[in-house]
């Protein structure tokens, strides 16, 4: 399947996947949205991966007014994204007394249509607190519990059989296709695109300068997403806490890191991680892993994204660095876990750029020989 290529066809070559059934309480009357709320309150990931439907209600809905309810931790990659009129941040830790508040506000907004684009009771109950006059979502046809109290929280929705094409071995269409055709199904015209970032161009720089690069040049792309030069010999490596469970450990990473440096010799290694792997970092700072194996940890969003975006490559397990680095347009490299290989390689894979998937096993004889060996085969000078 190539890169960004829908994975099923429709019947007959028209109408609806065969992996999807379609349930409403009459047509989506689209002429009359002039606001529309969209709910998506889990991982980084899964948001950048909605990028494309957002874009999509944009581009259908030009004169409408689109609010984006998401996670503090998510906000800043939606942030200065032009699809988005405002965004509203719903803190799922806080106090029920705190999220009360933001949904009553939200409640006063009369909402023509809000869209729970994760496929939970969490996003359901929110469509159906704010009150919106329709309510759209899809719902997983093995997750029995959101599917059927999906009816009472939705007024149009649709049931995904994703579960059956992977028991039967079928191709598995990706998150960002099954958010497309669910798209279509409300009635826009819906064309695959890819993930956005905007990351802040002064960050970026900071980003790169810290790292010795002072030449710094982004050039914007076609569609005015920050892209960044790759006549940088960087290659960076997300430190995530895949890593580091068992049978892999520190000391297989440190392994992979020297891998990598043996066999790509000119590349200079920027290792990235996040706060739940300080600890790791840390360790991993004081391990004497040699100069040209730069460490950088707890970065803002936009000096992360920067430094991802410079690489010529990014190495990482099945994070949300794989996400970043198709919307910054860097080649990845990803390690999915062995065991839901099938799947997470299909739904989850790198969107719309050049990448290599390996599963994730036993380190040494194993992953770390086909790690490498997809990063070499990955690596070349400029775009």
């Amino acid at each position: 399947m190539g890169e960004g290529q829908l994975a099923v066809s429709p019947h007959n070559g028209a109408g609806f996947p065969p992996w999807m059934d379609l349930h409403a309480e009459g047509p989506l009357d689209v002429g009359s949205i002039r606001q529309v709320l969209v709910v998506r309150t889990d991982h980084l990931g899964d948001m950048l991966l909605s990028t494309p439907f957002i874009e999509t209600l944009r581009r259908n809905l030009p004169r409408s007014r689109v609010t984006a309810l998401v996670t503090p931790y998510v906000e800043p990659a939606l942030a200065r994204n032009p699809s988005i009129d405002e965004i509203v941040v719903l803190d799922t830790d806080r106090a029920s007394e705190a999220r009360t508040v933001v949904l009553r506000q939200l409640r006063a907004r009369g909402f023509d249509l809000c869209v729970a684009l994760s496929p939970t009771m969490r996003t359901y109950a929110i469509a159906r607190a704010v009150r919106a006059r329709r309510r759209a979502g899809y719902v997983y046809s093995r997750r029995w519990v959101p599917r059927a109290l999906s009816p009472v929280f939705l007024t149009h929705r649709a049931v995904f059989h994703i579960d059956a094409l992977v028991e039967r071995g079928q191709p598995v269409p990706h998150e960002v296709e099954q958010t497309l055709w669910f798209a279509r199904a409300l009635g826009f015209a819906a064309d695959p695109v890819p993930l956005r970032v905007y990351p802040e161009e002064h960050q970026v720089r900071a980003a790169w300068s810290d790292l010795g690069n002072e030449d710094f040049a982004p050039t914007p792309d076609v569609d005015s997403n920050l892209a960044c030069r790759r006549d940088v010999p960087w290659l960076a490596v997300q430190l995530g806490a895949a890593w580091l469970k068992p049978p892999w450990s520190l000391g297989h990473f440190v392994d992979m890191l020297r891998a990598l440096r043996h066999k790509i010799p000119e590349t200079r290694l920027v290792v990235l991680y996040g706060p739940g792997e300080t600890t790791a970092g840390a360790e991993l700072a004081g391990a004497g892993i040699g100069p040209d194996i730069v460490i950088r940890g707890n970065l803002s969003f936009s000096r992360w994204a920067g430094i991802i975006g410079g690489a010529r490559i990014l190495i990482s397990p099945d994070t949300g660095s794989v996400h970043v680095a198709a919307a910054m347009r860097t080649p990845v490299v990803v390690a999915y876990e062995d065991a839901t290989f099938s799947l997470c390689s299909q739904q989850w894979a790198p969107w719309m750029v050049a990448h290599r998937k390996v599963s994730k096993a036993y380190p040494r004889n194993d992953t770390i020989p086909r790690l490498v060996a997809a990063a070499a085969d990955l690596w070349r000078p400029g775009r």
